[in-house]
């Protein structure tokens, strides 16, 4: 659900280039890098307080 709403915000926004990259992710197999994209990792990989919020659970539950 997140993937598909920050394609929406894309392109409102008119970003294609970001619209190609984020389809392109398997969110399967590279949780991470669509985390990155979307601006919720920290420059050193720490999910942010807004990741938390979006997946619902505690950080040392997370396993991204």
């Amino acid at each position: 659900m997140a993937k598909i709403r920050y394609l929406a915000k894309q392109k409102k926004l008119g970003n294609q280039s970001q619209i190609e990259i984020i389809t392109k992710i398997n969110l399967q197999t590279e949780p991470k890098k669509f985390l990155k994209y979307a601006k919720m990792l920290t420059k050193e990989g720490e999910i942010t307080s807004s990741c938390m919020l979006l997946l619902g659970k505690d950080k040392s539950v997370v396993d991204c």
